[in-house]
């Protein structure tokens, strides 16, 4: 009996040393600030969990002291712009506080989420100072190094200019189909706070062949080149004014070559410092077209001249309640303006309670100026594999979901294993 008590007591002791970690643990998960990150970018939460272990990641913002919101846009040399929104709610409600953080091109995801890792910390002491936590904090600072040479350290051989090149392609195919297609792109851009310009080129080849029943073969084949380029100067915080520059040429369009030159002015009736969070801008363009068309068009035209205008109302805004979007597109051909296009797109994803989310996308278009439908009518294979754009007067497209999560508000564990 006492050999009995006796192993059951060392078991005990066994176990204490887990027991008591687990207390630790919880305790410290229940002093630390509750965190719940809310990522509008390209982000890497497992890395954030792992590498930022001093708060409590929740899965509601309800549930938070601390509602991080981060959104991102591009920078003129191809890199990444980070906004980092730490918005203070229970105890800390109404304190907040922003951060900056810039990935240039070159660097990789790991350099990327490294970055975005140190402003992140750096962002949460104001908050984590009170916490019980706080103690065991330590903070480290690197001095930047020195240029020996005496040359100022932002000093840009390239004067702010940015080349991209693409390419690829792909191959696939079984018994009676095969298919391939080759693309490429060319880009060069220069963006200082005054001037934007950009000009882009782009091309696309795709053929493929089937072996129908009565052993005839079916090829298709769709060619695309088209290039844009834009000219923009900044005239003060809420307008700019530029200039647009497009060329294409599209077997499904039937357009062997289009060229459109028009110049464009932008009005945001908010600041443009504050367009990651929200825009809502007036654009009005006007300009002129020349088309060489690859078949004679229902209107007995080869080539022509058309001139036209639009007016485009678009809005945009990220808050901690989620991000909803809307724009409405009118424009018409000059010589008849019953030749004219609506568009509207709509978007929205809204938190409306604690774990529902519902999700909602939109676009509708009237369709009266399909000046370049060819006179002679598609063929059915044509229509099948919609090789050739197709009369209508309008097109439509929509999308909704809804997600709803309930449970532990903490989420805080990461385990990748047979992460697909």
């Amino acid at each position: 009996m006492i050999k009995i008590r006796t192993a059951i007591l060392a078991t005990a002791l066994q176990m204490l040393p887990a027991w008591s970690l687990a207390q630790e643990s919880a305790v410290s998960q229940e002093s630390a600030i509750r965190l719940f990150l809310d990522c509008q970018a390209d982000c890497d939460t497992n890395y954030f969990r792992q590498e930022i272990t001093f708060v409590s990641y929740v899965r509601d913002r309800a549930d938070s002291d601390v509602h991080l919101l981060i959104t991102e846009q591009g920078t003129g040399g191809g890199g990444r712009r980070y906004i980092l929104n730490f918005i203070g709610n229970r105890a800390f409600s109404g304190s907040s506080d922003t951060l900056i953080y810039i990935a240039r091109q070159t660097d990789t995801e790991d350099l990327r989420r490294q970055g975005l890792t140190r402003f992140i910390k750096m962002g949460l002491m104001r908050f984590v100072a009170t916490s019980p936590l706080a103690p065991g904090i330590e903070i480290k600072y690197e001095a930047p190094v020195v240029d020996v040479t005496g040359q100022s350290a932002t000093r840009d051989p390239w004067n702010y200019w940015v080349f991209r090149m693409n390419g690829g392609g792909n191959i696939g195919g079984e018994a009676r189909r095969s298919n391939y297609s080759m693309n490429g792109s060319l880009r060069a851009s220069r963006t200082t706070e005054q001037w934007k310009f950009h000009v882009q080129v782009n091309g696309r080849y795709s053929e493929s062949k089937t072996q129908l029943t009565d052993s005839t073969e079916f090829v298709y084949d769709s060619r695309e080149y088209n290039g844009n380029s834009q000219l923009v100067k900044s005239l003060g915080p809420h307008l700019s004014a530029g200039v647009q520059v497009n060329a294409n040429s599209s077997i499904f369009s039937n357009e062997d070559i289009a060229v459109r030159i028009a110049p464009a002015v932008e009005y945001n009736f908010y600041p443009y410092s504050e367009s990651t969070r929200r825009q809502l801008t007036l654009t009005y363009t006007v300009g002129l077209r020349r088309v060489d068309y690859r078949e004679q068009t229902i209107y007995l035209k080869t080539a022509e001249t058309l001139s036209s205008q639009s007016l485009e109302v678009s809005y945009g805004v990220q808050q901690p309640w989620g991000d909803a979007g809307a724009s409405i597109n009118g424009s018409h051909y000059l010589h008849n303006t019953g030749f004219y296009r609506l568009q509207f797109n709509t978007g929205i994803s809204v938190r409306l309670f604690r774990g529902f989310s519902f999700n909602f996308g939109g676009n509708y278009q009237r369709i009266r100026d399909q000046l370049s439908l060819p006179l002679e009518d598609a063929s059915e294979e044509e229509i099948l594999v919609q090789r050739q754009q197709l009369q209508t007067n309008y097109r439509y497209g929509g999308n909704f979901g809804i997600s709803y999560s309930f449970g532990s508000i903490f989420n805080n564990v990461v385990n990748p294993r047979f992460d697909f």
